[in-house]
């Protein structure tokens, strides 16, 4: 950590890379990094795989839709398309591939994008990697999601992502209050919360005391990076892991 702060790769270097890739991760470690978080989503036939949206199009000159292709098929795509002509050619990963390449001490946080499908093959991978548990964060916006992994499996660490903004009459929506009381009902230990400047000073002071660590994604400047630093988060999620680790430092 730099000064108690993990420096998280928002899917990797993914300013330097193509995100969600193997190198991408890799070059997220080469430059330090405390952790890495990726997308994932459940395939036609039950891999799950890393990537952000619901299908290839953004990312490749085809369309494929994650959850009705399977993976043989989805292996198949190019996405470097969208990053840069000259780039080295990227695949999809599978989560186990994404998991192998966690350094011990380093942690992973996996954004799961499925709905409560993903969640048993989820944990039979979990469970068959050498990774200790106490490396593994499950974070979702999804709440049937999180209920899902409380119930079958506890004993993986959970985070509620979600991402504030402002009523017309300066009020915090969704309220602050019933977000960290929805999040200790499905038993997570974190909060992860969209950067903004405007959020309150007190935000990580209320969070640790409902026993929840706060978390915040995505960090790329220095300004943003002091901001939230000072509510106290636990972490910080970013595109640019090396330029994160200089303005902390």
């Amino acid at each position: 950590m730099e000064n108690g702060v993990w420096i998280v790769a928002h899917r990797g270097a993914s300013a330097y890379a193509p995100e969600n890739t193997l190198n991408a991760f890799e070059l997220a470690w080469q430059m330090g990094a405390d952790a890495i978080e990726g997308d994932f989503r459940i395939t036609a036939d039950g891999q799950i795989v890393c990537i952000h949206d619901a299908s290839t199009q953004r990312l490749a000159s085809e369309n494929l839709p994650i959850e009705t292709t399977n993976y043989a098929r989805l292996r198949e795509v190019n996405i470097r398309h969208s990053f840069q002509a000259d780039a080295a050619a990227a695949h999809i990963p599978l989560l186990s591939e994404v998991m192998d390449t966690v350094p011990i001490g380093k942690k992973l946080f996996i954004e799961l994008k499925s709905g409560p499908r993903i969640v048993t093959p989820l944990i039979e991978v979990l469970n068959a990697s050498d990774l200790a548990v106490e490396q593994i964060i499950l974070i979702t916006f999804n709440a049937d999601v999180l209920e899902a992994i409380r119930q079958s499996a506890p004993h993986y660490a959970t985070g509620l992502i979600v991402k504030f903004h402002t009523s017309l009459n300066g009020k915090l929506v969704p309220n602050l209050q019933t977000t960290l009381g929805k999040a200790k009902k499905l038993g997570c230990g974190h909060l992860h919360v969209g950067a903004e400047p405007w959020l309150p000073q007190d935000l990580g002071e209320q969070t640790n005391a409902h026993g929840l660590q706060l978390h915040t994604w995505t960090v790329d400047t220095t300004e943003l990076c002091h901001a939230m630093r000072r509510l106290g988060v636990q972490s910080i999620t970013t595109n640019k892991p090396d330029a994160i680790r200089a303005a902390i430092r």
